[in-house]
C-alpha cells in the first residue's frame, strides 16, 4: 500500500491584497477511476485558492448546512477548475482538497479531543493536518484505468463480487437515508446500507432489487471480508495519529476526529 507524507495545504505567502494564494492539492486516487472525459480523469492533483472571509459564509449558511450541501458548496467556491463537481469526487479526493482547504483558512495546527484507550479520560492535543499520510492504491487493487469498479471473490460462499468505490454525492445520500431510519425509529441498516450503494454485482447480478435480498442474506464472513477489502483498497487520507496521555501515561494511535470545530478552530 503507497503512503507519503505530503503537504496538504499551501505555503502562506505576502501578495497583494486584491490576490488571494493558490495550490495544488494532491487527489489520493491519482484520478485513475475517473472515466475518460472528466476533468478528474488521470490528474493527480487539483488546484486551490485559499479561503476567505465569503466562504465562511458558506460555512455559516443555514440552508445548505440542513441541506446537507455546505461541504460541496465550499469545495465548488475553492476548486479553481469549474469544470469539476465535487459530488462526483471519490470520498477520499473530496477529504484531501477539504483539508487542504481547511489548512488554507486556519492553518494546519488541529486541536483534537478523543477518549484514552487506557484510562478513559480525554487526550487533548494539536495535530499537524500536514503530516496525515495520504493512502493511495495498493498496489494490488487491480485498477482498471478509467473505471470505478473492483471484484472481490466472497470467501464463504465463493460468489465474486463486483463493488464500487462511493462518491461525494453517494457519501452524502447514504448518510440521509441513515439520519431518516434514526428519527422515524426504523432500521438504519448501517451495514447492508453502505454494501447495497457500493455492490454493483453478484455472481452476474445486477439487477438492485435482487442484489439487495442477496446482500441481506450473505454470510456474516462475507459481508466483513468485503467490507474490509474495501477499506484496503479505499484511497484517501489516513486519519491518525499517534497521541499520549498524561493520565496514564498511554502512547498510541488514534483516529483524528473531524468534529464541528474542524472549520471554526478556538481562535
Amino acid at each position: 500500500m503507497s503512503e507519503t507524507s505530503i503537504s496538504l495545504g499551501p505555503t502562506p505567502q505576502l501578495v497583494p491584497q486584491d490576490i488571494v494564494p493558490t495550490d495544488i492539492v494532491p487527489l489520493p486516487s491519482c484520478g485513475r477511476v475517473y472515466p475518460a472525459g472528466s476533468p478528474l480523469a488521470g490528474k493527480t492533483g487539483l488546484d486551490i485558492r485559499s479561503m476567505t472571509a465569503r466562504d465562511e459564509d458558506i460555512l455559516t449558511s443555514r440552508a445548505l448546512v440542513r441541506s446537507g450541501r455546505v461541504i460541496g458548496s465550499l469545495l465548488r467556491s475553492c476548486i479553481l477548475d469549474h469544470d469539476v463537481d465535487p459530488d462526483k469526487m471519490l470520498v477520499g479526493d473530496r477529504n484531501s482538497v477539504l483539508i487542504g482547504i481547511r489548512i488554507s483558512g486556519y492553518g494546519p495546527d488541529y486541536p483534537i479531543k478523543v477518549s484514552c484507550p487506557g484510562c478513559d479520560g480525554v487526550i487533548k492535543q494539536d495535530i499537524d493536518l500536514r503530516t496525515l499520510n495520504i493512502k493511495q492504491f495498493p498496489d494490488d487493487a487491480n485498477v482498471e484505468q478509467g473505471k470505478n469498479e473492483f471484484t472481490f471473490p466472497l470467501p464463504i460462499s465463493k460468489k465474486i463480487a463486483v463493488f464500487k468505490l462511493l462518491t461525494g454525492e453517494e457519501e452524502r445520500e447514504l448518510l440521509q437515508t441513515i439520519e431518516r431510519g434514526r428519527k422515524s425509529n426504523t432500521q438504519e441498516e448501517l451495514v447492508t446500507g453502505r454494501l447495497k450503494m457500493q455492490i454493483v454485482e453478484i455472481s452476474g447480478e445486477r439487477d438492485p432489487q435482487r442484489l439487495a435480498g442477496i446482500i441481506r442474506n450473505l454470510p456474516a464472513r462475507d459481508s466483513r471480508g468485503l467490507r474490509k477489502r474495501i477499506d484496503y483498497i479505499t484511497p484517501g487520507i489516513e486519519l491518525k495519529t499517534t497521541v499520549v496521555c498524561d493520565s496514564c501515561s498511554f502512547e498510541g494511535e488514534v483516529e483524528v476526529p473531524l468534529g464541528t470545530d474542524f472549520f471554526w478552530p478556538e481562535t
